[in-house]
């Protein structure tokens, strides 16, 4: 009978590629990230709590490398608030006073599961700010276009009236009603 051999799950492997290319060593990661020690050499998952602190911990890492094994280890500084508003990083991941119901991360499904979920979330909520900005933006243009026949409507009494005024001023033949009409049209 064969026996089979659990392997590191892929995120443990992340992490530890992480810590080699940091070129920091397990202990001094353990004791400054306040995860349990010994915790990346089990052949377990991961749990919320231990991802939480490692992300909390590597604030250079992209967590979608991490989480997926998609895009660049590390996020370029001038990039990284980019980052942060796309993948929510911030906002979801590393927040202290942010609290999970923490179970644990047996498989990467789970965890892509998680950070899909999250990911949802920021996106719903980055929705919902962009509607009420359309809605503000239709009002604007709504007043607008309200403004806009109204000065058309201004300028076609105006140019009315300076017709009349130039008849009137070109001696042309012009009756009482149009230069009552051309006189009250520049004065009211």
């Amino acid at each position: 009978m064969q026996e089979k051999k659990q392997e590191n799950s892929p995120i443990k492997k992340r992490i530890l590629q992480y810590l080699s290319y940091k070129n920091i060593s397990e202990y001094a990661f353990y004791k400054e990230s306040g995860i349990t020690r010994g915790i990346l050499n089990q052949k377990t998952g991961i749990s919320e709590d231990n991802l939480t602190r490692f992300l909390a911990y590597a604030q250079d890492v992209s967590t979608k490398w991490v989480l997926l094994g998609q895009d660049n280890m590390i996020i370029a500084k001038n990039n990284a608030a980019e980052h942060e508003d796309e993948f929510g990083k911030s906002s979801i991941l590393r927040e202290p006073e942010c609290q999970f119901e923490f179970h644990k991360v047996t498989d990467e499904k789970v965890a892509t599961d998680f950070y899909l979920k999250k990911y949802i979330e920021q996106l719903e909520l980055n929705l919902n700010e962009k509607k009420e900005a359309v809605k503000e933006k239709e009002k604007t243009i709504q007043r607008l276009w309200e403004e806009i026949d109204f000065l058309r409507l201004e300028k076609s009494k105006i140019e009315k009236a300076m017709q009349r005024h130039e008849r009137i001023k070109n001696d042309a033949p012009a009756d009482d009603s149009d230069l009552a009409a051309a006189g009250e049209s520049l004065t009211g």
